[in-house]
This record gives structure tokens, sequence and C-alpha cells, in this order.
């Protein structure tokens, strides 16, 4: 009997197992698809790597960008860890975030370890790894997007701890979110203050604790942030020339914080994760799912409710928003209800798996993701990934039409039900087992990482010295797979409404450099449009003189100009092939 007793104190949890094997699988996907990642970039300028001789935009929007994951990341490249290790580090912890969350929003309804860590997987077969989300993309693994999207895993992990009474760590994340990223550090509080106000989440004691070491942690965080910015100073913007400037890059360039189109799949999500919440609650009386279940249905239906009010109201005019509500970039919120919705709505059909409708339904669902998976561009409809929205939305109602119909009596035969859990397992084993194929160890990682640099106007641009200029946006990262400093990435524009009272960094080099007068009305906006376009303003530029060119790089402070291969500037020619020429600037 103390043996018996023993043995039964060191079971593992399943929602240790869980979390285990999900954070394991997650972190394998997360170095199999690795790539460079910007905030490797930004802990480059903060730990001193790469230094700035003078103020750049660029460098001014490294230095004014709070995020607890640049100072953390810096910490790791000050102890002497290269960037390609970094980055692989990062898309590595990012894939383990992503996993994590949607092991335990299944493992809320389902209470079982495989299936749980099989729909995480599932999760990002179907929805992340086709990248449709609505003005910013799902996919945890291998873009360069690191801190929109460990943001968005840390807020779903914060409400899958809330669901599974994890008070203290939930609350810790819950106060901390803030300092690792600001917008979905504010929507984690929406959600959070709109479940409290409707009386399904409370936080006890524990919570509170957790919440306090976190409040400090990130008071820590941004005050070291608050040093750092002051590096970078910078005249302010009046508010009136804040609000033009703002209002005319959104409206030429900003995809993000565009309108978000009404064909966009994660607004059908949006509306699916409503009507999911609110089938959930003629289950909630039949007793058919536990509470962590039911909590997380009814955050399901909330979310669904303030993205949709918050999707809704990127179609006010831009001069009624004020610029901190766009640069949040409301329209992203409704990744956070698609992204919630295949771990609950698989997780509620598996409370009723033992009826043959049921089961019919989850195997169609399984068929789309499955063509998710696969053919990620080619559905029924010839719409995208749409179909999987537009499909998704009939599967709440026709769930509770049949709980309301009780079951049709044809499928009620014991042979069918096995026959269609056994399709179900390989409908699920493929899914599970097909996004797989992209993963590779982390030295494979690493040569593949290395050998996108290894190229030879990446090898001659970092024996280069001093600011370099860039005449386009084709290079992601410059800073980061060049090890030396810029002065304006065109790729990475859209940090700009982040700090728009800072922005009078970009007037002057954006005018006189490129041309371009963010002050002035850029005309209507059009897909695919780019902040430079080289086609635009190629005779613009080589008709510049090459006294010209010497008055703009002393004043600005670069000493080498890069351009397309075929372009002509009046400058001496340092280096052109590899699809790039790269030129020198004279001294004046």
């Amino acid at each position: 009997m103390e043996l018996g007793r023993g043995l039964r104190k060191t079971e593992i949890s399943p929602l240790f197992a869980t979390a285990l094997l999900s954070t394991l699988l997650g972190f394998w996907m997360g170095i199999g698809e690795a790539g460079w990642q910007d905030a490797v970039e930004n802990a480059q300028t903060l730990a001193g790597i790469v230094r700035y001789p003078v103020l750049t935009p660029y460098v001014v929007s490294q230095w004014k960008a709070w995020s607890l994951q640049y100072q953390l990341l810096a910490i790791v490249l000050k102890v002497g860890v290269g960037e390609v290790d970094a980055s692989i580090l990062v898309c590595g912890v990012r894939g383990a975030l992503h996993f994590l969350g949607g092991a335990l929003f299944a493992l809320a309804f389902t209470r079982h370890v495989t299936i749980s860590v099989a729909v995480s997987l599932l999760n990002y077969s179907a929805i992340t790894h086709d990248g449709i989300g609505a003005v910013y993309n799902f996919n945890e693994l291998g873009t360069a997007n690191t801190c929109g999207n460990v943001g968005q895993s840390v807020a779903l992990l914060i409400v899958a701890l809330f669901a599974h009474r994890r008070w203290g760590l939930a609350g810790f994340l819950l106060a901390l979110a803030p300092a690792v990223h600001m917008g979905w550090g504010a929507y984690s509080w929406l959600l959070f203050l709109a479940l409290w106000v409707t009386g399904r989440c409370q936080l006890p004691p524990p919570g509170w604790k957790g919440f306090a070491i976190g409040f400090v942690a990130g008071s820590v965080s941004f005050a070291a942030y608050t040093w750092q910015a002051a590096n970078a100073f910078v005249e302010m913007l009046p508010s009136e020339q804040v609000r033009v400037l703002v209002t005319n890059f959104i409206r030429a360039w900003d995809f993000h914080r565009q309108p978000v189109a009404l064909g966009r799949a994660s607004l059908y999500f949006a509306i699916v994760g409503g009507i999911v919440g609110l089938v959930s609650i003629r289950w909630r009386s039949r007793r058919r799912a536990t509470s962590g279940g039911f909590f997380l249905a009814r955050a399901l239906l909330l979310s669904g409710a303030l993205s949709l009010v918050l999707a809704a109201a990127t179609h006010l005019p831009l001069e009624w928003l004020p610029s901190s509500f766009l640069a949040l970039m409301p329209g992203r919120f409704l990744n956070f209800t698609a992204l919630m919705l295949t771990p609950v709505a698989l997780g509620l059909l598996w409370r009723i798996r033992r009826r043959a409708d049921i089961l019919l339904i989850m195997l169609g669902y399984l068929f789309l993701v499955t063509l998710g998976a696969t053919r990620p561009r080619v559905y029924p409809w010839g719409l995208g990934s749409l179909g999987l929205g537009v499909a998704a939305v009939f599967l709440p109602p026709a769930v509770y039409l049949l709980t309301r119909l009780r079951a049709w009596p044809a499928l009620r035969g014991p042979a069918l039900v096995r026959s269609l859990r056994v399709l179900n397992g390989a409908a699920l084993v493929f899914c599970v087992a097909f996004p797989m194929r992209y993963s590779y160890s982390w030295p494979v990682s690493r040569h593949t990482l290395r050998g996108r640099v290894d190229r030879p106007y990446l090898r001659r641009l970092r024996q280069g010295e001093g600011i370099l200029l860039i005449l386009g946006d084709e290079i992601n990262a410059p800073q980061l797979k060049m090890g030396r400093p810029v002065l304006l990435d065109l790729g990475a524009m859209d940090g700009i409404p982040y700090i728009p009272g800072a922005a009078s960094a970009f007037l002057s080099p954006l005018k006189e450099v490129y041309g371009i007068d963010l002050l002035a009305d850029q005309g209507p906006h059009f897909p695919g449009r780019k902040v430079f376009s080289w086609t635009d303003r190629r005779l613009f530029f080589e008709s510049r003189p090459e006294p010209e060119w010497a008055a703009l790089g002393r004043r600005f402070g670069f000493r080498e100009v890069l351009g397309p291969e075929d372009s002509r500037l009046k400058l001496p020619t340092l280096y052109r092939g590899d699809g790039y020429a790269l030129y020198g600037v004279p001294a004046l």
C-alpha cells in the first residue's frame, strides 16, 4: 500500500505532460523552419554590436521601440551567441509558445494528452501554415515578424492558463504582456476586463501575487527602455503634423492598418467563434464539458465580439481614430479568435464523439484541414483560404441542430461509429504528420541561414564601412545580414505609427534623399504598393549629380549606396553583380 501511494504521487499530470510534449514539438518545428528575426536586428543595436556614428531614422526607430524581447536578445548576443543561433533560438521559442497554447486549449476539453498535442499541430497545419491572417500573418514559424507573433502566442497562453486555473503564472504573464508586445498586451487586458465584467474570470490571491511580480518585471523593462530611448533624442512633431503624417502613411502604404476587407477568412473565423461560444451554452446545461472548457468557449465568444468591433472600427475615417489606437493595428486581433477556433471546435466535438453524426462533421472539418495543409491555395470554392472559413461557419449551427434533433436514427449503428472513428484517426494522423516534412535540425537550419547571407554582394557589403543607403526594400533585415548601419529600411516603414512623435527623424531623409514627402498627400492606396518604387524614381536618382550625392552623404552620414544591378547612378561603381550595384559616395 505504501508503495502504491508513492507511485501515485509520482504520476505525471496530464497538464504537465501536455505542456512538456507540445513545447518540445513546437520548439523542434520552430527550429526546422527558422529564418532571420527582426528582433535580433534590434538587439544588435542595443547590445552595441552594430554602432551608428550618427542618428539615422532606422536607429531611431530601434531605440524608440519598447519590447522585453529586444532586451533579452541583447543580453543573449552580449554573452557571445551569434546572430544566426539567436534567430534559430527565437524561432524555436516562437514555435514552443504557439504549440503550448493550442495544446492547453484542447486539453481543457479532451483531457487527453495525445489528442491535445495533435490538435496543437493540427491548428498550425490548418491556419498558421497557410498564412490567412486578417492584416497580419498567422504563421508563427520562420517569418521575420518576431514581436507580433510572440505577443500573439503569449496572449493565447494567458487565456489557456486561466482556463486551467494556473493563477500565478497567468497573472504574471498578464502583467508582463505589454512589455512583451504593447498591442497584444493591451488586447489581453481588454479581454480579461471583459471576462471579469461578465463574471467569468476572477484572480485569486496567488494570481495577484504573480501579477505583482510581472508588473515589477515589466516596470524594470520599461525603465531600461526609457534610458535607451534617451540615446535617440529627436525633436518631437506637433500633434497636428503627427496626425497628417500617420494618416497619409496609412492611407497610401500601410496594409496592416487598412480597413479589414469583408472577404478575409479571419473575419469569418471571428463570426464562427461567436457561434461556437453560443453553442457551448447548451452543452453547459448537459455538463458535457469541463469548467476550463466553458471558460475557453466564453473567452472565444467575447474575443469574437471584441475583434469584430475593432475590425469594424478600421472602416471609420482615419481622422476620427487616435494615433495610439492605429498603432495597435486593431484589425490583427481577428487572428486571436481564429487561432482559438480549431482547438475549441475540435475539443467540443471530442466531448460528444460517440455519436456518428458528430463524427461525420469532425471528419468533414479534418478534410478541409487536409486541403489547407496540402493545397493551401486550392479549395473547392476557388477562393483560397476563404473556403475553410466559409465551411467552418456551417460547423457550429450543424452541431447545434443535431444536438436539438438528438441524433439521426440512421446513424446510430455501432459499426458505422467505429468506421468513422478510424477515418477520423487517419485524417488526424495525416494532418499532424504532413507539416513535419518541413522540419530540420538545428545544424541544418544554421547551415541554411548562413547560406542565405553567403552571397557575393552581401560579402562585399559586410566589408564596407560607414552607413549604407539602400535604394529599395528587396533586402529583408539589411542590418542583421550585413552587420553594418543603414540609413533606412524601406521594407520596415510600418513602424512609423508606433513612434509618431519621433517620426520627425524620417521626414528630412525621405524628402531630401528619396523625394518622398510624408506630410503631402500620397494618393490612393492600392494592393501591393510599396513606399518606394525604383521604377517610379529611377530617373530621379540617375539624374542626381555627384556633388549632390556627396552633400547628402555628408549631411546624413552615408558613404555607400546600394541599388539594382541595372542602375546607372552618377557615382563611382564599387561592385556590380548578383542583382545589385554598389556605389561609393565621394567626400565633399
